[in-house]
């Protein structure tokens, strides 16, 4: 249920920050997720692609692309990328 949260949150964040209502902390962190997203070989348009594998950064485990929607995902502070480039928000208030 949790990662339903997840998407919700990505998706208003990109519908807030149409309309320049989001906080600027979380555009700065989505910016520098971005960049990496750029730059990474698991990205097809604008998807982290389900079909590719790499190596996560930190665990060197085979990993698949996770399906979501980059733009949404980098929005969504308390998510991390599959590969581990990037991890979760300081703001993330996840209440696991």
């Amino acid at each position: 249920m949790i990662n339903l949260k997840h998407i919700f949150d990505g998706w208003a964040n990109v519908i807030k920050n149409k309309f320049d209502a989001l906080d600027p902390a979380i555009k700065l962190e989505a910016e520098i997720r971005l960049q990496h997203c750029d730059k990474c070989y698991m990205r097809t348009n604008n998807k982290c692609d389900p079909d590719k594998v790499g190596k996560h950064v930190e665990t060197d485990a085979l990993t698949k692309g996770c399906g979501c929607n980059i733009s949404a995902k980098a929005l969504s502070p308390c998510t991390k990328c599959p590969l581990g480039i990037w991890n979760k928000m300081s703001i993330c208030n996840d209440q696991l």
